[in-house]
């Protein structure tokens, strides 16, 4: 439930979003938790409000192109093809679980003067996006912030 409807909404609105992810892997062991391997990685959407079209950029550097929003939100929360090692010392009788944390990125600093020198000139017809743009990178994007953690029933190692 990372993705609710307030962060689609400021997604499909034309503001791109990355979402971090760090992935560990834990053993119990005379009753303590060990962290034994970890991955994170980062991917991002977007949406071309011209061409009508979402762009999502897996950890992998792979872009895949979207026309339906439900299809683009699953490719970007759904983690295919993650390995974690268990070093042979661990795997045998022991206890393992898996941490899933991800979060949603804030706009940096460097992010939100882009976007400002972006669009710093009247486009149109006397439109000013400066003070929109304004509007979204000081109240809107950062209530659009969100973090959610998984933790996996336990495992047995034979």
């Amino acid at each position: 439930h990372l993705l609710d409807s307030r962060m689609k909404g400021t997604i499909k609105s034309g503001i791109p979003k990355k979402i971090s992810y760090i992935i560990s892997l834990f053993i119990i062991k005379d009753d303590k938790e060990y962290s034994i391997d970890r991955y994170e990685f980062l991917q991002e959407i977007s949406y071309d409000v011209w061409e009508e079209e979402f762009h999502v950029k897996l950890d992998n550097d792979i872009s895949q192109t979207f026309d339906n929003d439900d299809e683009a939100f699953s490719a970007l929360c759904t983690l295919n093809g993650i390995r974690l090692s268990i070093p042979e010392q661990f795997k045998v009788h022991n206890l393992f679980f898996i941490v899933v944390a991800a979060k949603s990125e804030p706009f940096s600093s460097k992010e939100k003067e882009a976007l400002r020198n972006w669009v710093s000139t009247d486009r149109g017809k006397g439109i000013s996006f400066q003070g929109l743009l304004d509007f979204f990178l000081e109240k809107g994007i950062k209530t659009t912030e969100k973090k959610i953690l998984i933790k996996s029933p336990l495992y047995k190692s034979k």
